[in-house]
């Protein structure tokens, strides 16, 4: 299992954010809270809901981290809860 801390633009690292990588699953934990979760395998994103503005920053990071070119936004988090690759 691997921890993983993640940067901004500015090359610092994002405070509260840790994604842990076990190799089927990559999760991202925003202070002690589990608010997703990439299935490598089946290449789809589990979305643990809303939970804060500082969550969704944290959430858009690790989708940036995954390589995926989306930004979500509260409203697409109250509303959707997994996305397909």
């Amino acid at each position: 299992m691997n921890y993983i801390t993640l940067t901004n633009d500015d090359h610092r690292t994002i405070a509260n954010l840790l994604i842990i990588n076990d190799k089927r699953t990559i999760t991202a934990v925003s202070y002690d809270t589990e608010i997703a979760r990439w299935n490598v395998n089946e290449k789809r994103l589990d979305i643990c809901g809303y939970h804060s503005p500082t969550s969704t920053k944290h959430l858009n990071a690790f989708l940036k981290y995954l390589g995926i070119e989306r930004k979500l936004s509260k409203q697409d988090l109250l509303t959707t809860d997994t996305i397909q690759l």
